[in-house]
């Protein structure tokens, strides 16, 4: 089994995953839901995007985003978390 991905190597998949899937603005929708995962700011995101995540980490990710790319949005994070981190 490979080690689980980066911050930055899972944003990247998972945001070349959203655009094929036509989701409008996928990079910020992957932040988002990272940053539900990982219970952190965009700014740990993208200031540590070398930083591993755990193998259940990226599992929920993963899980987060393949809900996303088949348009059920509304299972994931709350409209409140959705907000908070569009700030």
């Amino acid at each position: 089994m490979s080690a689980p991905p980066t911050i930055g190597a899972a944003l990247g998949a998972a945001t070349t995953r959203l655009e094929a899937a036509g989701v409008d603005e996928a990079r910020r929708d992957a932040q988002v839901l990272l940053g539900h995962v990982l219970d952190a700011g965009r700014e740990i995101l993208i200031g540590y995007p070398e930083r591993p995540l755990t193998t259940d980490q990226a599992t929920a990710f993963d899980d987060l985003v393949a809900r996303r790319a088949e348009g059920r949005w509304s299972e994931g994070p709350s409209s409140a978390t959705v907000a908070d981190s569009r700030r």
